[in-house]
């Protein structure tokens, strides 16, 4: 089966994740692993990968691959178990800068500044940042960010991007260790399907709300196969109006509702 990839970036996240299912193939999973490899070829946050990785930094590196056998090796259960995978998870380095650098990821940026103009926020958190890309974007254009993840192999990569950019370390937050931050902008992207309960963490990041409150719903068919992080057992539509019965009851107003991009103002 073969699928172009400026296909696959033309229809977004929904279009690239329909197609990988059949990762069940390992020689298709390997090719499209070459290929996007290809595609991001003297892309900066390859070269910054690379930079700060120096002598260990490994060209094709298939990470996404390695977290999944490593996820199915460690079968964490439990919540203790499976914040420790997380915690010790080096391949997110190479898999979250390979997604942003390829193309294979939607575009979030381009929509959460447009947000930040239209509602004038000055502030912005990134709650399950990774490595930060997005964070680091709206910084750049202006936003006071704030950041927070588990500490783990990519946020000590993001305390070092945050000063290669001469921004304040201290923006970096760690889950269970300190409150979670208070912005303007609160979104977070790739994040709900990990969790056991999305429609707690949605209520409670919309406490933490202080304008805009963005996050996507990707409960995708790829749980058993490239993605085993992506906890099974959540109904896309009875998970979305969860969230939506707990936003609701805080006063937010829903003004895009979109899986791939939902968004709740106050």
């Amino acid at each position: 089966m073969a699928v172009s990839f400026p296909r696959m970036q033309a229809a977004g996240e929904a279009g690239s994740w329909a197609w990988l299912t059949v990762t069940e193939c390992r020689s298709c999973w390997a090719r499209f692993n070459a290929l996007r490899w290809q595609r991001s070829l003297g892309h900066p946050e390859i070269e910054e990968l690379r930079e700060y990785l120096s002598d260990g930094f490994e060209d094709g590196r298939d990470g996404t691959l390695a977290l999944a056998e490593r996820w199915r090796a460690l079968n964490p259960r439990t919540d203790q178990e499976i914040q420790g995978f997380y915690e010790t998870a080096e391949d997110y380095l190479y898999d979250l800068a390979l997604f942003h650098a390829s193309g294979e990821r939607m575009d979030y940026v381009r929509e959460l500044i447009n947000l930040a103009t239209k509602h004038r926020c000055a502030s912005a958190l990134e709650y399950g940042c990774g490595i930060g890309s997005d964070g680091l974007e709206l910084a750049a254009g202006g936003l006071d960010v704030q950041f927070m993840d588990y500490r783990n192999p990519s946020t000590a990569y993001l305390f070092w991007r945050l000063g290669e950019r001469g921004l304040d370390e201290e923006s970096l937050h760690f889950v269970g260790e300190e409150p979670i931050p208070e912005a303007d902008l609160v979104f977070a992207l790739d994040v709900f399907e990990h969790l056991p309960e999305p429609e707690t963490m949605a209520e409670v990041l919309a406490r933490k709300t202080g304008k805009v409150l963005v996050y996507n719903v990707l409960f995708r068919v790829d749980s058993d196969t490239i993605c085993p992080m992506h906890l099974p057992g959540h109904d896309p539509v009875v998970t979305a109006e969860a969230i939506t019965d707990r936003l609701s009851a805080l006063g937010l107003k829903q003004i895009k509702d979109d899986p791939l991009l939902t968004v709740w103002t106050r």
